[in-house]
């Protein structure tokens, strides 16, 4: 092979040459360029828009703390967002604004990876997590909770494409009344991949009118997957129509 055409080739497998490095920390300020960790952002929300609007690719890292946010955000570039600690509980990311989720993933090439994500509330779509492209790896959601709203389906996280792997999903509850929809304390999963992650300690209460059925844990749809998952300890309680554990 020739010798000049090798390194483009390499620099185009290791999708790093053109892209930046953004840092967030509990000690940044959304007014920094947030090019290194001392001049790192605040908030994660300022780091992907940034990212999103000065670069092909990014990765933002984001170091170790408790994160707060009062509107979602959503990934539609291919940004690779990473906690710098070794487990997601090292870093926690909050959303304390009611009627709102955390994140959603909605790049093929978008990643999120080693962080917590608490405090979401919704009566539509996601309470917490969506992933409608990319990948979530090794995260976990704990905490939030979802209203059931007449014919708005949805859940703690739903996953409509793209694939959630080696993530924890626990403690998060349904609860209202829904009327013909499909909803879950856990995961829903219409398109994509859910693998080898544990699901557990999930409440759903929600009552429905009309034939909808009320998840837990997991709800599995059309040509979704789930692989190698671990449910246990999760509860489904409501009045006429059907439930799942």
């Amino acid at each position: 092979m020739n010798r000049r055409i090798l390194p483009a080739i390499l620099c185009v497998m290791a999708m790093v040459c053109n892209a930046t490095t953004y840092y967030v920390s509990t000690t940044g300020n959304d007014e920094n360029d947030g090019l290194s960790s001392q001049s790192a952002f605040l908030t994660l929300a300022k780091a992907v828009d940034v990212a999103t609007n000065s670069a092909d690719a990014a990765e933002i890292l984001i170091a170790s703390g408790a994160y707060e946010q009062s509107a979602a955000i959503r990934v539609e570039a291919p940004l690779k967002i990473r906690g710098t600690g070794t487990t997601a509980s090292d870093v926690t990311l909050e959303n304390t604004k009611s009627g709102e989720h955390v994140i959603t993933l909605a790049h093929a090439d978008a990643e999120l990876a080693l962080v917590t994500l608490t405090g979401g509330s919704a009566g539509i779509g996601p309470a917490c997590l969506g992933i409608e492209a990319g990948l979530v790896r090794d995260c976990r959601v704990t905490g939030c909770s979802y209203g059931c709203n007449k014919e708005q389906p949805g859940g703690t996280v739903i996953v409509s494409g793209g694939r959630l792997m080696r993530s924890v999903v626990d403690d998060n509850t349904i609860t209202g009344t829904g009327w013909n929809g499909v909803f879950s304390a856990g995961v829903r999963v219409t398109a994509g991949i859910v693998e080898n992650c544990l699901i557990k300690g999930n409440s759903a209460r929600c009552y429905n009118d009309e034939g909808g059925i009320e998840t837990s844990a997991l709800s599995v749809e059309g040509s979704a997957q789930a692989i190698n998952c671990t449910i246990v300890g999760n509860a489904a309680t409501q009045n006429r129509s059907g439930n799942k554990p």
